[in-house]
């Protein structure tokens, strides 16, 4: 990718910069779909933390990407999961990311089709919150 790039750079005025376009795009094509396939894997195994670090990484390295909002549905839900199997102690801190990542969907894809889903992961951790933060008043009572 880095040659067809270069080649761009270097002959602006020639023919082929259409067709080294082209092979550009289908590389990042390519190599999207291959670093997907390895965060999905995470997501499969229930590795959550790892899943959605490799989600993050895929939206900050294809920014563009037509399956953006698909990619942040996957770190939302791997982030639920991963706090709903954490530690009682950890809980509230980690759903707490799940509501900052559905804010940042919510801001960033207002119009996408996983919307609907997004505010049903959001409401299910300010539930687990507010629950968690009225047994610990009933603890300290």
């Amino acid at each position: 990718m880095g040659f067809m790039q270069a080649f761009i750079s270097t002959h602006p005025g020639s023919e082929r910069i259409k067709d080294a376009t082209e092979i550009i795009d289908k590389c990042r094509a390519k190599l999207e779909a291959k670093d997907f396939e390895s965060a999905e894997l995470y997501y499969n195994l229930t590795f959550f933390r790892a899943a959605a670090i490799g989600f993050t990484g895929l939206m900050n390295s294809y920014p563009d990407s037509q399956r953006s909002d698909e990619y942040k549905m996957y770190i939302i839900k791997s982030y639920y999961f991963f706090a709903s199997k954490s530690i009682e102690d950890k809980k509230e801190e980690r759903f707490q990311q799940v509501v900052t990542e559905c804010n940042d969907f919510i801001d960033r894809f207002p119009d996408s089709k996983l919307s609907k889903e997004v505010q049903g992961y959001l409401n299910l951790s300010l539930n687990y919150i507010k629950s968690l933060k009225n047994e610990q008043v009933k603890k300290t009572s």
